[in-house]
């Protein structure tokens, strides 16, 4: 049987990787990627969506991305789904869980129904080029 992290590699980081590309090829001044790791410090893992927004100030945040991240791989994984952006804004657009859910198939199920609509919201995210409201 796989790993969790190989799961949601497996089930996820393909239509991930479809949608950096779409990103990419709707706004020209974005660079989209995916990549992911394992984290020693509370055994995590996260695949993320990362939109680097080349023309932001230095003040700015220039980075938003749409995260899966499991933490606790090594007693009680727990799951969740967000977008969020990268330093000095940390700011939390969506989360789909108002806490992490443990995982199981069903659960992994719920992301995937989920993951066109916080799509459709990274792009939206993405136009106004800022964190918050």
């Amino acid at each position: 049987m796989d790993s969790i992290p190989q799961q949601i590699e497996r089930k996820f980081r393909t239509a991930l990787e479809t949608e950096a590309k779409r990103i990419s090829e709707e706004f020209p001044t974005i660079n989209a990627s995916v990549s992911s790791f394992i984290g020693r410090s509370n055994h995590r893992h996260v695949l993320g969506l990362q939109c680097l927004l080349t023309e932001a100030s230095q003040d700015e945040a220039d980075l938003v991305a749409l995260c899966i991240e499991t933490e606790n791989l090594d007693v009680d994984p727990q799951i969740q789904l967000d977008i969020s952006w990268g330093d000095p804004s940390g700011y939390v657009e969506a989360e789909l869980f108002k806490t992490p859910k443990e995982f199981s198939n069903t659960v992994a199920e719920r992301i995937e129904t989920a993951l066109p609509s916080f799509f459709e919201l990274l792009r939206s995210i993405i136009k106004k080029g800022r964190p918050g409201g």
